[in-house]
């Protein structure tokens, strides 16, 4: 959460700056904060409802249980996963900051990748046609990623991150070239930042494109010596030599662990409901259409309606402003077949229990009709990931009639409508 927060910080300042940045990190930082915000979402909901106390008082009831019944197989796999869960905190937290770092942090290292089939057929000398063939991409690839980056912006998220990074995971599990960092310029972020970003031709679009349009086969195998190539090749090598395969085993013993403890719970509460194992199956769950009082003194209703979107309208707002066609339906009340009492409703919420995949699944009534399509949950509710709880889990889906109103009245693309069998009531 600290990673993604610091990454954010850096790319909304960027681009409240200029517009011409703000087009360029839209996406990037869209993908970022999405998971950022369901995280603190799901620790305020396991905060709220002690989630970690009731796992631990389950698990004290089940060893008590299970040693009365002199089921010691059940005990010893419960002590064997509180063992491994600690053997493989420090590489899971080396495996998720190398993630948070190198793929969701300073783009520079992720990009010097797109050179190396290039650097690879060279050195294998594979014939010259593949060689030129894979020159071309590099220089498209290369002229493609400058379209939406920004060296200022990228030197600011790396100089942000390394600090964090450096100081959480193990010196033992972080890559070999981070030495430089820590030996040569003690530690100090801001000298290193330098070092990469000034010595390293990836963060120069015309320099990188001179040596790869230069086509001489030297020159363009020297980019493995560059800062950023070798600190990114380093990233990945430490990850798959002494990360990951560390990794990989403790969890498989924990997953082996974990069917255990589950088999052990069927069989002392037989009377509990299970889930089933619907892993590449199709799943419905089912529910009520209802609000919810998430926390004290906040009270979420069961449905919204266009008056909400025009309530929270700035205009020029990359959030919130609202198109001129859709304000000017708005004020004249243009709903159409849509709209019901001089409103037209846009979303609802659910007792759904949703998880991440589930977005644009149809949402049914009691008759088997198209009433909306899930996208979201509330806030609070992104912890159904880890514990249901039907007092505020909720799911929110757009109503179909507003969607049916965007693509008819807002649109004007009703003949799309007539090859559908639309039922009203």
């Amino acid at each position: 959460i600290a990673m993604r927060e610091k990454s954010l910080e850096v790319i909304d300042a960027a681009m409240a700056s200029s517009d011409e940045l703000r087009i360029q990190y839209a996406a990037r930082q869209s993908s970022i904060s999405n998971a950022y915000k369901k995280w603190i979402g799901q620790n305020m909901g396991l905060e709220r409802f002690d989630a970690v106390k009731k796992k631990k008082q389950k698990e004290a009831a089940f060893l008590e249980l299970a040693d009365t019944k002199g089921n010691s197989e059940y005990v010893d796999a419960l002590e064997s996963l509180r063992k491994l869960h600690l053997d493989v905190r420090p590489y899971q937290l080396a495996r998720d900051m190398f993630i948070e770092f190198y793929f969701y942090g300073p783009q520079i290292l992720n990009f010097t990748r797109r050179v190396d089939a290039l650097l690879a057929a060279i050195e294998s000398e594979e014939p010259e046609e593949k060689v030129e063939d894979l020159r071309e991409k590099a220089i498209r690839s290369v002229t493609n990623f400058y379209q939406d980056y920004d060296v200022n912006t990228d030197r600011k998220v790396f100089e942000a991150l390394l600090g964090p990074y450096s100081e959480a995971v193990q010196k033992d599990l972080q890559p070999e070239a981070l030495d430089v960092f820590h030996k040569k310029y003690g530690g100090d972020v801001e000298e290193y930042t330098d070092y990469v970003f000034s010595k390293s031709v990836f963060a120069d679009q015309a320099e990188l494109l001179k040596i790869l349009q230069s086509g001489k086969a030297k020159k363009i195998l020297k980019l493995q010596e560059d800062p950023a190539h070798e600190l990114s090749a380093s990233f990945l090598a430490g990850y798959t030599t002494d990360i990951k395969p560390s990794f990989d085993s403790l969890t498989a013993q924990i997953d082996a662990g974990m069917q255990i403890y589950m088999k052990g719970l069927m069989e002392l509460y037989p009377d509990e409901n299970y889930w089933s194992e619907a892993n590449s199956t199709l799943r419905v769950t089912y529910g009520e259409v209802e609000g919810c009082i998430p926390r004290d003194g906040l009270q979420y209703m069961p449905t919204t309606s266009l008056d909400g979107v025009v309530q929270k309208y700035i205009p020029g707002d990359r959030e919130f402003d609202v198109p001129e066609r859709l304000l000017s339906l708005y004020e004249s009340e243009d709903y159409g077949r849509y709209g019901s009492g001089g409103t037209l409703n846009v979303a609802f919420l659910a007792s759904n229990h949703t998880t991440g995949g589930n977005s644009g699944s149809p949402v049914l009534n009691a008759n088997g009709e198209l009433i909306g399509l899930n996208f979201d949950r509330s806030w609070e509710s992104t912890m159904s990931d880890l514990m249901f709880n039907p007092e505020i889990c909720r799911n929110i889906s757009v109503d179909i009639r507003y969607i049916l109103f965007i693509v008819d009245k807002y649109a004007g693309a009703g003949w799309l409508l007539d090859e559908m069998n639309l039922k009203e009531k």
